[in-house]
């Protein structure tokens, strides 16, 4: 049996990967509670559920994919949807608004 060169450099590593998982699955069984909310009626009446969406949320230990369900209304005043990511506004992510007028010419 040979001696590990890294034992502290292999541990972190693995470290890292079990919190990203941990943290991944946290992630999606919060979303799948506050669906469980919004079919019981609780939460979010008047919307409907589209998709889900891939998200990259970045913590301290890298970066974690993940899909996460869009909510969509549609608001009769302003004529337009209203769409809202409940997971994400949990965890205080703010909207990217993009300007597609830039890129059309």
């Amino acid at each position: 049996m040979e001696l590990k060169q890294n034992l502290l450099e292999d541990y972190k590593k693995d470290k890292i990967i079990e919190t990203n998982n941990e943290t991944k699955n946290f992630l999606i069984e919060r979303d799948n509670e506050i669906f469980k909310l919004y079919q019981q009626g609780q939460i979010l009446q008047g919307y409907k559920v589209i998709s889900k969406l891939p998200k990259t949320i970045k913590i301290e230990c890298g970066d974690i994919p993940i899909k996460r369900r869009l909510y969509v209304k549609y608001d009769e005043e302003k004529k337009e949807n209203i769409n809202r990511y409940p997971l994400d506004e949990e965890l205080g992510l703010k909207k990217i608004r993009k300007n597609w007028n830039k890129f059309k010419k």
